[in-house]
C-alpha cells in the first residue's frame, strides 16, 4: 500500500479526490477509517462492490506477507534467544510462586489444555497487533 486509505490505493487515485467524509483528510490509513468510509460509501453507485474489493485486496496481501519465506538467521554477538527465554521462564517462575504461592504443577486442578489455548489466543492477538502497528508505521 502506498500510504493512501485502502480506497485510495484500491482505486489509484489520489486522496484529494477520495468520497466520503474523509475526503483529503489526515486521517486515511486505518482500517477503522477504511470501515467508516465503507459507511459512507454505502449510498454510492457500487460503494458495497467496491469495499469488498478493498477488504479482499488487503487480505491478499496479509496472506503473501504471511507465507513470504524469511532469509536464514545470521550470526552476530547478541545473546542467544535461548538463553533470554530461558531467564524470562526462570523469571515467570518466581513471579507465580509469590502470585499464586505455590510452582505450577501437574493435577492442580485446572483445565491445563484450556489455559494454554487461552494463551495461544492472546499470544495470536498481541503478534497480529505488531504486524499490524509494524505495517502502519
Amino acid at each position: 500500500m502506498n500510504g493512501m486509505c485502502w480506497h485510495c490505493d484500491a482505486t489509484d487515485h489520489d486522496t484529494a479526490d477520495c468520497p466520503g467524509r474523509y475526503k483529503g483528510g489526515a486521517v486515511h490509513g486505518s482500517y477503522e477509517d477504511h470501515v467508516r468510509h465503507c459507511a459512507d460509501m454505502q449510498n454510492e453507485r457500487d460503494g458495497a462492490l467496491l469495499c469488498r474489493d478493498i477488504a479482499l485486496k488487503q487480505l491478499e496481501s496479509l496472506a503473501r506477507d504471511v507465507v513470504a519465506p524469511q532469509p536464514p538467521p545470521v550470526q552476530n554477538d547478541g545473546t542467544p534467544v535461548w538463553d533470554l527465554v530461558i531467564t524470562d521462564m526462570r523469571a515467570r517462575k518466581e513471579f507465580g510462586g509469590r502470585k499464586y504461592g505455590t510452582y505450577l504443577q501437574a493435577f492442580n486442578g485446572r483445565d491445563v489444555l484450556m489455559d494454554a489455548y487461552q494463551e495461544a489466543l492472546d499470544l495470536c492477538v498481541y503478534l497480529r497487533q505488531a504486524i499490524e502497528e509494524r505495517r502502519a508505521g
